[in-house]
């Protein structure tokens, strides 16, 4: 890899949600990649969930829930190997798209999932809010 560019995989529709983990198990197993993390990115992962997909595939609650048990599954992969993960929500401003008031959703998060910052829509609420 010979430039800095972030991959940022994104897991939006019900399938994907359910193979995020081992998807990025598989990434964080390339040496190659997971050195080009370390070295130019800090050891520091961000990846991408998405909201509306999975709510039209299956319905609001499925989709919440799809979408916990993925970030579950991505912190635990990242865990795995020592990489810090930044999860980046895809969060519409309609229900319909997954918005909500945004307090709502950050208390919702799974265990572990907001220990290094937490992103929505382009803003990353460490930068926004200092508390987080």
């Amino acid at each position: 890899v010979y430039n800095r560019l972030r991959v940022v995989p994104l897991f939006e529709t019900v399938k994907d949600l359910r193979g995020a983990g081992s998807v990025i198990r598989k990434l964080l197993s390339i040496d190659w990649y997971r050195e080009h993390i370390i070295k130019n990115h800090n050891g520091h992962q961000e990846v991408m969930v998405g909201y509306s997909d999975s709510g039209k595939d299956a319905g609001r609650f499925t989709a919440a829930w799809e979408l916990y048990k993925a970030q579950e599954d991505v912190v635990a992969a990242c865990n795995d190997y020592g990489i810090k993960v930044t999860l980046f929500h895809g969060r519409g401003g309609s229900i319909g798209r997954g918005g909500g008031p945004t307090y709502l959703a950050i208390q919702s998060q799974p265990p572990g999932s907001v220990m290094v910052g937490w992103g929505v829509n382009g803003f990353d609420f460490k930068d926004l809010i200092p508390w987080i």
